[in-house]
């Protein structure tokens, strides 16, 4: 090292062993520069200029202090600097993809103005917060100017008040302060800081699973407002809502809801007009101050005002010698001022200043001013302005630029260099040629690029986009390109639908959840005057069931209206997504009442040639009467399922085993379960595609039926342990109700056939919490239910009547075998009837039993009757528990006549099968009456 190095490093302070930045790490000892893993070669001045900068990332360097430490004792001329800071410009690729460095702060020095992290030193590393604290905040490389007195004035009504709001006109700066103002105070926030950004809604309806998605919670199945109260409900987190203007209504609802339910929430929001919600407090957020109109002043003075500094900061980006001076001060001053002191529209001219020069834009942008007319008289006169500018930005561009620019309006979110391709290119306009001026349109501030992901993800300012979009209304090929744009869609759904998956992995959540806008625009042109509804009709139906929780209930109601009648209208349609659209209004009950959909589906199971489209509509069949506790339709809708699969391949037979699990089970018929549960679980690495396996896997869809018919079989430890596995596995699925199915019908019914009341109120308490984050109307009846039956556990059961009008069909047979007896009429009909099997004997078992404790009337020989009834039903259904239930009753009833011999007779077969039943009520008492004489 020479001694310039050494006296650097004498005076640096806290210098690290290694500091990163972007792709690069400045190692300190030896002094080198790396980019990934390879040295990128600079001299020793360079590099010496280099750690000066780092070392102290976000603080102006004068001249002076720079020369002193990289040259010192030496007399340096004037060029030096600035020759060795363009040499790092250059070897950093300043300036290249957005990426900035080192700025250049006009008459100060230099700012080193990316993000550093120190690396090697362990006591420098943050301490690591709560697993669960919240922090999504966009990183900002640039310094805000200007906002000192804002910052403070929030940061000290953020202390005093729960609903704040930025507000002021388009580009302004309101997201930048926000952010700012927020990575400022998060340390007041236990819970953390979560940015929302809801510029790319369009329906008011959608802000509250925009929030949801945003703090990363499931998505419910019912409401979203709901499941935002119950998580914020315990916790203080700052929440950020930005760009309300177009939702004011519906952000002022949720808020004031969410705050009233929420005491340890704060809201911070932006927007260009107050929410006038109550307990909103407002700050008007002022332009960056400009210098006056009036007398000139040199550039010390000009410097002073933040417009100023913001146009030297970034013109240095596109010309890298650019200064302000007092040969160019005036016009950089009425530059700013013709501006509004606006920052967005600062950036956009300072861009241009390395193709132009100040005095060329200032030229320039005075053309574009005596455009203001042509936008709507009733525009804000700033809108006007800010329109103007990008009328000009947007003449400044090569002619392709400007087309892959107005195109890039058809995008509503993000979207990668793939859908670039398929969108934007045509015949005209080539892959190459779009990447290319993807990156100059990059370069130029006009498109946003997000490294960050893999791949890379583009996007357009709200601003940007809205003026591209008026340009391609007027285009020719704005039909062309919105049918291309829906058609990727409906490549990217049909994508990810082949790609099979049971458990919806978070990779699905996440592609659904950067997707979703997009599919909403293809939608909107699809179903719209001059779209395509057969693309829609597609879309719709391709990967329905994520489709359906993503867009939400009402909007994939409508939409699936939509193509129901362009269907009926004589668009055509793929008979399978035909089927696919009316299984899914029929669940929402939302076409012409349930019965034309239902016979619709009927059709097609018994009709359609085509062998997956009838595979289709048996399954749906099959879900709707198996919801409904038809298990006697579900049964031949099955065996026919399978038959059909035998036409289709491996994942439709899987399903189609399934769905015969689970119809054997509640018909029954648990050794045919057992069977095909197994088998199933033996191939659980064999995917099965969503739009037939639906939202709950098929391997915990199989361990609650493969629990449930061990119980049924008399191995009741085996059950327990499945039980707790199922609940295990259901608490890391993404899916909300996969917990509530495991909980309600696997753990909890096997814990109270068990006798383990205290266990079974554990999973009560554990369902309780799980609905309360995750509301589940469905489930919910099954819980108010389950807490009252739990309530008169202790009562004898005779005495448990109705405790509400008749429960759902699967929840009515359940309830019965738990003690609710006042349900048994309404069961044993079910069961008469031949809806259902597998209660069967444990209903005539209850019919005994109360026949036995009637004393006014001898009826022992029908009570006798109806336990040998229930006994040979429940050893021809190999259900064992039932059946050792019932040789119990039986035994207690002859013990009650004086004939103990013939009781142990009935219970005898059952002592070397005890051991397997755990440690149940049902065997305590077999025991208990083994020794009875």
């Amino acid at each position: 090292m020479n001694a310039g190095h050494a006296t650097f490093h004498a005076r640096a302070a806290d210098p690290a062993p290694v500091l990163a930045f972007g792709p690069f790490r400045l190692h300190a000892e030896p002094l080198r520069l790396c980019r990934h893993d390879e040295e990128v070669r600079l001299g020793g001045r360079a590099l010496a200029l280099l750690l000066a900068l780092v070392s102290r990332p976000g603080e102006v360097l004068g001249r002076s202090a720079l020369e002193a430490q990289v040259w010192p004792c030496s007399v340096v001329e004037d060029s030096s600097l600035r020759v060795h800071v363009a040499a790092l410009r250059r070897a950093l690729g300043d300036g290249v993809d957005g990426a900035r460095y080192i700025a250049n702060i006009p008459g100060r020095g230099y700012s080193f103005v990316a993000a550093v992290t120190r690396i090697g030193i362990e006591a420098a590393a943050p301490a690591a917060g709560p697993p669960d604290r919240m922090n999504n905040l966009p990183t900002s490389l640039e310094r805000l100017l200007g906002r000192d007195a804002s910052l403070a004035t929030l940061s000290a009504a953020l202390a005093r008040r729960r609903l704040v709001s930025i507000v002021g006109h388009g580009g302004i700066g309101k997201t930048s302060l926000a952010l700012a103002l927020a990575a400022q105070v998060q340390e007041r926030y236990p819970d953390g800081v979560c940015f929302v950004d809801l510029s790319p809604l369009t329906a008011p309806s959608h802000v509250a699973e925009t929030v949801v998605a945003a703090l990363g919670l499931p998505m419910p199945s019912e409401s979203h407002i709901g499941a935002l109260e119950a998580w914020l409900r315990q916790r203080r987190l700052l929440l950020v809502l930005d760009n309300c203007e177009h939702l004011l209504d519906a952000v002022a609802g949720l808020v004031e809801r969410i705050l009233r339910r929420a005491p340890g929430l704060v809201v911070l929001t932006t927007s260009r007009e107050p929410l006038d919600a109550d307990g909103e407090w407002v700050h008007r957020i002022p332009p960056l101050e400009t210098p006056p109109d009036g007398p000139p002043l040199d550039s010390a003075e000009a410097l002073g005002f933040a417009a100023v500094q913001l146009l030297a900061e970034r013109a240095v980006a596109s010309l890298d010698a650019f200064a302000i001076d007092g040969g160019n001060v005036h016009l950089a001053s009425a530059l700013c001022r013709r501006l509004d002191g606006v920052p967005l529209a600062i950036e956009f001219a300072a861009s241009r200043i390395g193709l132009l020069g100040l005095q060329g834009v200032c030229a320039q942008l005075d053309d574009r001013l005596r455009l203001l007319g042509s936008g709507r008289r009733t525009a804000v006169p700033r809108h006007r302005t800010l329109r103007a500018l990008l009328e000009w930005s947007h003449d400044l561009l090569t002619a392709q630029q400007q087309r892959v620019l107005r195109r890039c309006g058809v995008f509503r979110g993000e979207f990668a260099l793939e859908a670039a391709d398929a969108v934007i290119a045509d015949a005209t306009l080539p892959p190459d040629t779009v990447r290319d001026c993807l990156l100059d349109l990059v370069a130029k501030s006009m498109v946003r690029v997000d490294l960050a992901q893999s791949p890379p993800r583009y996007s357009l300012l709200e601003i940007t986009r809205a003026y591209a979009l008026d340009r391609l209304d007027a285009d020719p090929d704005r039909h062309a390109v919105s049918r291309r744009h829906a058609e990727y869609m409906v490549v990217l759904v049909r994508r990810r639908a082949s790609e099979g998956s049971e458990t919806l992995p978070q990779q699905s959540f996440l592609f659904y959840a950067s997707h979703v806008a997009n599919f909403r625009a293809a939608l909107e042109w699809c179903f719209g005057p001059d779209g395509d509804p057969a693309i829609g009709i597609a879309l719709v139906a391709t990967d329905y069931y994520p489709m359906a929780l993503y867009l939400g209930e009402n909007e994939y109601r409508m939409r699936a209206g939509q193509a129901l009648a362009a269907i009926r209208a004589g668009t055509p349609a793929d008979p399978r997504h035909e089927v696919r659209i009316f299984s899914v209004l029929h669940y929402f009950a939302a076409v012409d009442g349930d019965q034309p959909a239902l016979d619709r589906l009927q059709r097609a199971a018994e009709q359609d040639e085509d062998a997956g489209t009838r595979f289709e509509a048996l399954s749906q069949l099959h879900s709707h009467n198996f919801g409904r506790g038809n298990y006697h339709l579900c049964e031949p809708l099955s065996r026919r399922s399978e038959e059909a699969a035998g036409r289709c391949g491996m994942a439709e037979m899987l399903h189609a085993r399934r769905l015969r699990a689970l119809a054997s089970h509640y018909c029954g018929r648990h050794a045919a379960a057992a069977e095909y549960g197994a088998g199933l679980l033996r191939n659980d690495d064999q995917c099965v595609p969503l739009n037939l396996s639906g939202w709950l896997s098929r391997k915990l869809s199989m361990q609650i039926v493969m629990a449930r018919v061990f119980w049924m079989q008399g191995q009741g430890r085996q059950a327990t342990a499945l039980a707790e596995s199922c609940v295990r596995d259901a608490a890391d699925a993404r899916f909300p109700a996969a917990l509530s199915q495991a909980i309600c019908l696997a753990a909890l019914p096997i814990a109270l056939w068990q006798g383990d009341d205290a266990l079974a109120q554990t999973l009560l308490r554990q369902l309780d919490a799980h609905l309360v984050r995750h509301p589940q109307k469905y489930w919910a009846a099954w819980l108010d239910d389950l807490q009252q039956v739990m309530a008169l556990r202790a009562v004898p059961p005779v005495l448990i009547t109705r405790m509400q009008e008749t429960p759902d069909a699967k929840l009515l047979d359940h309830l019965v075998t738990f003690g609710a007896w006042g349900y048994l009429d309404s069961a044993v009909e079910r069961w008469r009837l031949g809806m259902v099997a597998w209660n069967g004997p444990e209903l005539l078992r209850i019919q005994g039993e109360l026949i036995r404790r009637d004393d006014t009337v001898d009826r022992r020989g029908e009570a006798e009757a109806l336990f040998a009834h229930g006994l040979a039903l429940a050893t021809e259904q190999q259900a064992h528990a039932w059946a050792l239930r019932l040789a119990n009753s039986m035994a207690r009833m002859r013990l009650a006549q004086g004939r103990p011999a013939d009781a142990r007779a009935v219970l005898w077969p059952w002592l070397g099968r005890l051991d397997m039943l755990g440690n149940s009520v049902d065997a305590r008492e077999t025991r208990v009456l083994l020794d009875r004489r």
